[in-house]
């Protein structure tokens, strides 16, 4: 019986610790992608950015993220064509 209570003790243990350390990397990682930007306190000249460097910035924020869009098709092919062409077929079922 003390077998099985300290056997069952060190699984208890090694379940809370490894719990604990599924707890730290979901933390580390929702803190890592989820961080505020703050502005710096300081108002002095150099943290005043470059005009073209906050247009720069502007233009990359109202900028659409991804893939350009494809062009769409001029000629919509019909979806029940090929069912249409099947019925008429000498295919029978």
């Amino acid at each position: 019986m003390e077998h099985l209570t300290v056997f069952f003790g060190m699984l208890g243990l090694i379940g809370f610790v490894v719990s604990l350390i599924c707890v730290a990397l979901v933390a580390g990682f929702l803190r890592s992608t989820h961080t505020v930007q703050y502005l710096p306190h300081d108002n002095t000249q150099a943290f005043n950015p470059e005009p073209d460097l906050l247009e720069e910035n502007e233009k990359a924020l109202l900028e659409k993220v991804g893939k350009k869009k494809k062009e769409k098709p001029t000629v919509i092919e019909d979806l029940d064509q090929v069912i249409l062409d099947t019925l008429n077929s000498d295919i029978k079922f």
